[in-house]
């Protein structure tokens, strides 16, 4: 292969003069050289694709090469990707078919099948550049220009096909042919045609089959936003009836009722409910959390115990409370709360970081900064996790404790900005052309990261404040920093960069969704900043 900088190539950086030159040593290689590597060849589909070359990227892998990559579904997927990028939707839909009867809990390849029969790329242009961390969004789906016969005809296809999944469907695991039947009643409903009735009873039928999943508030969270209050009140009423009317164990009855209690709080109704209902849905959560101890004997310490997100909920709860009475015994109820699921579990994450906004909002740094450090966080977490505790400690007079934060930080980054170029070489050398695109955009990322920039300047303001009293100290450190020249230069780094936010804020209580912004600080007013939310 060639040494071109992949991340140049895939990130545009070079534009398109760079992707033609990539093209052209490409094709000298082969000429000379051939192609032996799957990752070569999916590198030079992705240079044909970015110059929506898509007739020749698919010549390219529909050839001799093609069979370099080895499983026939992932070259499946890439060529149906090409061919409904090129526009031949018709023949996108067969091969995505063909893939689903492969893989049918292949939920993505689902929605572009769907999109691909009602002529709406969305989903592949969402996918195309959208971080893994996200999934796709099924609202960004287009409403369809089709006719209506034409749109009738071809989701009556896409049901029959599904139902077919259903009934060859060899195991209970298998969720995408129902999440499947939940799309299309909502594609109806985008385009006019839909019922709402149907899209409940489809959602009831899901719960019926995989309500006990943790997942399942998430999977089906999308579909309830189509839906009026009207709806979503009967929803919750047909799921709280499916609780008490499915004879199963005790593991899945209580799965099925922490998943009522997230899909009350995705829909917003526990805004709505009397102070002394939501006293009662807390007290609720807790006794359930507590009865249900003894599922959990036989896991090990460091295993997510059933029932887990009962507690998060109640605390959640708890603060909600506060947050419309100002009585403060709600705050001093919900760190019990969650001070005594950690006496049974120490492990639970969740609890840890309640506990750590709680103790700050109270002031009581101390204790939230023991909590922080029981988080273990290290390596990349410091630069997603340590938001949750760094702003705070910043503006407070712990300077021993944020400077030791802050060096672990910038330690960790130093370490990662000299190992990547060792780590890229290696991934070259062993013709993992992917992961060089991927350590190199990482480091880019991080390179460009806004914490980053903001530790280079506290720790030395930091070394400034704890050395004040010592004037050769002091001087010593302003040396350092070229008698202020440093941050003169990093201030023009400011203006001409773009900045990276990598802080994982959907880990977040929903009270505080950014550092500098804490709803308990607010007096209650009625509006519900709470619904819609996740819960922690």
């Amino acid at each position: 292969m060639l040494a071109i900088n992949s991340s140049d190539v895939l990130c545009g950086n070079g534009g398109e003069k760079l992707l033609l030159l990539a093209e052209g040593l490409l094709k000298k290689h082969i000429a000379s050289h051939s192609l032996h590597e799957p990752e070569a060849l999916i590198v030079y589909i992705s240079l044909l694709e970015q110059q929506s070359k898509y007739g020749d990227a698919l010549e390219l892998l529909t050839g001799k090469f093609g069979s370099l990559i080895m499983t026939e579904v992932d070259r499946l997927r890439l060529q149906g990707r090409l061919l409904a990028k090129g526009g031949d939707y018709a023949a996108a839909a067969s091969i995505f078919q063909k893939v689903l009867e492969l893989s049918p809990d292949d939920w993505e390849c689902f929605l572009h099948y769907l999109d691909c029969l009602l002529e709406d790329d969305s989903s592949l242009c969402k996918g195309a550049n959208n971080d893994s961390t996200y999934p796709l969004k099924l609202m960004d789906s287009q409403v369809s220009h089709l006719t209506d016969d034409a749109f009738g005809s071809r989701l009556s296809n896409a049901s029959s096909f599904v139902q077919k999944l259903l009934t060859e469907a060899s195991n209970d695991t298998v969720r995408c042919p129902y999440l499947a039947n939940i799309e299309i009643e909502r594609r109806k409903l985008l385009y006019g045609k839909g019922n709402a009735d149907k899209l409940m009873e489809a959602l009831v039928q899901y719960f019926f089959r995989f309500g006990h999943l943790a997942c399942f508030a998430s999977d089906v969270e999308m579909f309830l936003h189509i839906l009026d209050l009207d709806k979503k009140t009967q929803l919750l009423e047909k799921l709280m009836e499916c609780c008490e009317s499915i004879p199963t164990n005790p593991r899945k009855t209580l799965g099925q009722h922490i998943t009522v209690f997230k899909i009350q709080n995705i829909v917003g109704s526990t805004i709505t409910l009397p102070i002394n209902e939501l006293e009662t849905t807390a007290i609720k959560m807790t006794q359930m959390y507590c009865e249900n101890l003894p599922l959990s004997k036989d896991l090990d310490a460091q295993e997510s115990m059933y029932g887990e997100d009962l507690l998060s909920m109640a605390c959640n709860l708890l603060v909600q409370l506060f947050w419309r009475t100002r009585h403060i015994g709600y705050l001093v109820e919900s760190i019990m709360i969650l001070e005594f699921g950690l006496t049974v579990r120490r492990h639970v994450w969740q609890y840890k970081i309640l506990l750590l906004h709680l103790y700050s909002h109270w002031n009581s740094l101390p204790l939230a900064y023991e909590w922080y450090k029981t988080l273990d966080v290290k390596n990349i977490l410091l630069e997603t996790v340590s938001h949750h505790i760094l702003p705070q400690m910043l503006a407070s007079p712990f300077w021993a404790d944020s400077t030791e934060i802050l060096r672990d930080y910038l330690k960790f980054m130093d370490d990662h900005f000299r190992e990547s170029a060792d780590l890229t070489f290696l991934a070259y050398r062993h013709r993992s052309y992917s992961k060089v695109v991927e350590f190199v955009q990482f480091k880019e990322r991080l390179q460009q990261s806004s914490q980053y920039l903001m530790a280079k300047i506290e720790i030395p303001i930091l070394q400034l404040k704890q050395k004040a009293d010592n004037i050769e100290e002091g001087e010593g450190i302003l040396e350092s920093l070229k008698q202020g020249v440093q941050f003169l230069e990093l201030s023009d780094e400011i203006r001409s960069k773009s900045w990276t936010f990598n802080e994982e804020l959907q880990l977040r209580p929903w009270w505080t969704p950014t550092y500098d912004k804490n709803y308990l600080l607010e007096p209650f007013e009625g509006v519900s900043y709470f619904s819609g939310q996740t819960l922690v």
